[in-house]
């Protein structure tokens, strides 16, 4: 990382800029009303919370503390699994929410309502992702927040923070909802480090996709990726990991970064671009460099399970590198589907879907 060292009047100016945020920040740390979250709430529970009190205070201004104390005085939003509201009905209400079984899987409630002489949202889930997709399906629908695979869009000013008066219950039309961010391009998810997978999960869950697809090329043309490898016979193949410096093993070859010209090598501070799995193996062998890839594969699946979003691995199984062929071996053999099978069943266990091409 570079660091610059400002000196003279950008030193004041950055100074004061720093006081004037602090004062600002300890202003609006006052403001009143919470977002509530049931005791034993789940992590994706917390979560929600902590994702809904972040954006209210970049769309308003306003920090709302996290708690689990009822009511709050202000605005309140609740955050909470239907099931463990049932017991929270204020007496005399005619309307509270939806039942876990109105909602299904993922599906959520949002209304507002009186609590305690205080307006309230209240967040409901038919599970705990189903509460997180309420929290963003709020500040989509109903605060203006845009959820894109390339970022969020929020409106350009901040507004007082208001409560909307909601009333509905959604629930998915279609259970598996996501995409497929293909390989086998430079430009592709092959090129993601471990901080753009988790950009891409987080934006996925925002936009209420709870699946993603991760094809895995592993033989044609010679090409084979970094998530799916395994040894037979004591042959393991050497995985295939795409740089700029690689290319594309299609027809399309790589171009050193150094000779970028208009000055676009000034952006690069290494001698390749690239996933960090896929940089400096010139010196590694197959199965240090295998390792790499399914280390980083491991992270995305864990980190997905997080956010409610399942993986799938997708192979081409009528096909196999050229070390194997070779040897005489192909895909059919029984060598290599044991193979293959056991290598996907230790290294992912968690694995959601295996989708075989």
């Amino acid at each position: 990382m570079r660091m610059t060292t400002i000196t003279g009047l950008g030193a004041i100016m950055a100074f004061l800029w720093t006081v004037a945020a602090c004062t600002a920040a300890e202003t609006r740390e006052a403001a009143p009303g919470r977002i509530v979250i049931a005791d034993g709430a789940s992590e994706l529970e917390q979560y929600a919370a902590k994702e809904l009190e972040r954006y209210l205070y970049q769309l308003s201004g306003v920090r709302l503390e996290i708690g689990s104390a009822w009511p709050a005085e202000g605005p309140c939003f609740i955050i909470s699994r239907v099931d463990r509201l049932v017991s929270r009905r204020p007496a005399g209400a005619k309307r509270w929410i939806a039942t876990a079984d109105d909602l299904g899987p993922q599906g959520y409630v949002l209304r507002k309502v009186e609590w305690a002489g205080n307006d309230a949202i209240l967040i409901g889930g038919g599970d705990a992702v189903g509460c997180l997709y309420g929290v963003y399906g709020l500040l989509e629908d109903h605060y203006g927040v845009g959820f894109y695979l390339g970022g969020d869009v929020l409106p350009e000013k901040e507004s007082p923070l208001a409560l909307p008066a909601v009333d509905e219950h959604k629930r998915p039309a279609v259970p598996i909802r996501g995409f497929l961010p293909w390989t086998n391009f430079p430009q592709s998810a092959g090129m993601y480090s471990w901080e753009d997978w988790q950009f891409i999960i987080d934006q996925a869950a925002k936009m209420r996709m709870n699946f993603i697809h991760v094809h895995n090329y592993n033989g044609e043309h010679g090409h084979n990726e970094m998530f799916h490898n395994f040894v037979v016979d004591g042959l393991l193949s050497r995985v295939w990991m795409p740089t700029a410096g690689t290319g594309h093993r299609w027809s399309c070859p790589g171009w050193q970064v150094a000779e970028y010209r208009f000055g676009a090598a000034d952006l690069f501070d290494d001698y390749d671009f690239g996933s960090d799995c896929a940089l400096h193996n010139e010196t590694l062998s197959n199965e240090q460099v295998f390792r790499k890839g399914t280390s980083l594969f491991q992270r995305v699946i864990a980190y997905a399970h997080q956010r409610g979003v399942r993986i799938g691995l997708g192979l081409d199984i009528n096909i196999v590198p050229h070390v194997y062929t070779q040897a005489g071996l192909k895909a059919d053999d029984p060598q290599v589907i044991a193979a293959r099978v056991e290598q996907i069943a230790r290294d992912y266990p968690e694995l959601d879907y295996l989708l075989c091409f």
